[in-house]
């Protein structure tokens, strides 16, 4: 057997150039199919989370927890008036900058925020009751945009506020700035006006109930989830380009190692005179394969690798990251492989109809 292993090397190297070629090719497609799968699996993380304990109550046709909603404080009176123990106003909106940066701003309610939002803290400490209404508490993807740190003064719509923490919740409020509800009131110019009520799920209320013209009821996480499916659908597309070129690739490959097989066909029917079985044969076609494929997907999953550290992808202010998950890497893995086995085919298939005593007496 490694007699077969050493022969199949010794052709590659043969026709070293064109393999270069090959895999980097291939690395191509590793590339850009496990960059994307990573995209995918980060925008399902940072935006498909669904708070099954929490309702939310905004304005219709709105993406309430990103942008768009704005409720009377007069909403949050009639719900307390419903009954409610917990009425949790917030503010979610963005602002530019002269730079046309756009930040995004959470105003949170000090007294209860902390029981509504999981959060970890990197670094300094949490937003509490009694705080400068200058204070800010950054998500880590936000700082890490701004490079700040602990302490810093950062500007928001022109005004200045302290950096007192770093946190991380693995959603997209990682983009956000959060500071108190009254300094994001006062920021917005919106008076006592917020951009939804969070309330708890106690059967008061249900997903689709109407509250009032032009206000709606909806699960926590459904309104921005629903934004985000644009982005998700785009990604599919572009999946499924990648898996197609993919597929050419491959297919390419296998018609350059029957070309290679073609070349050396003379030497192995004589292989297989001298005692080699067929499976033999079939193992030297196959190990061609198998070093283009982990070669081609080497490099492609270190590119993969490096690329977020070169490139950070902002969509509407969302700085999103790929994910790499080993369970989702190695699915890939055997995806890909299992294209690569489907180019093998095409020298298997052509070396089975070979008839091997023909083309010796030829010879």
């Amino acid at each position: 057997m490694l007699t077969i292993f050493w022969i199949a090397l010794l052709d590659l190297r043969s026709h070293w150039r064109v393999i270069v070629v090959m895999i980097l090719f291939f690395a191509i497609n590793v590339f850009a199919y496990i960059e994307l799968t990573g995209y995918q699996l980060s925008i399902n993380a940072q935006f498909h989370f669904i708070d099954n304990d929490y309702l939310i109550i905004h304005e219709a046709d709105t993406a309430a927890e990103y942008y768009g909603s704005r409720l009377s404080p007069i909403i949050g009176e009639e719900l307390t008036s419903l009954g409610y123990s917990r009425v949790i106003p917030a503010v979610h909106s963005f602002t530019v900058t002269a730079g046309r940066e756009i930040q995004f701003i959470y105003g949170i309610d000090l007294e209860q925020y902390q029981d509504v939002e999981r959060f970890q803290l990197l670094a300094g400490r949490a937003l509490k009751v009694g705080d400068s209404q200058r204070s800010v508490m950054l998500g880590t993807l936000f700082a890490e945009k701004i490079k700040a740190n602990i302490g810093d003064t950062i500007s928001l719509r022109g005004r200045d506020f302290q950096v007192v923490g770093i946190f991380k919740t693995g959603t997209f409020t990682d983009n956000d700035a959060w500071i108190s509800l009254p300094a994001a009131q006062t920021l917005l110019g919106w008076g006592e006006d917020v951009s939804y009520y969070l309330v708890p799920d106690s059967g008061v209320l249900k997903t689709g109930d109407t509250f009032g013209q032009g206000i709606v009821v909806s699960r926590r996480g459904e309104s921005v989830y629903a934004s985000s499916k644009q982005y998700l659908e785009l990604l599919k597309l572009f999946a499924f380009v990648i898996q197609c070129l993919g597929f050419g690739t491959v297919i390419t490959m296998g018609a350059l190692i029957l070309r290679i097989t073609i070349l050396h066909q003379y030497p192995l029917a004589l292989m297989r005179v001298y005692g080699f079985s067929k499976i033999s044969l079939y193992i030297y076609i196959l190990f061609q394969a198998v070093v283009i494929f982990i070669f081609g997907f080497m490099i492609g999953f270190g590119f993969a690798l490096l690329f977020p550290l070169l490139y950070q992808l902002n969509v509407s202010g969302w700085v999103i990251l790929p994910s790499f998950v080993f369970s989702e890497i190695l699915r890939s893995f055997g995806y890909l492989f299992g294209f690569v086995l489907i180019g093998v085919l095409i020298p298997i298939l052509w070396f089975n109809r070979l008839n091997l005593s023909k083309l010796l007496r030829s010879e």
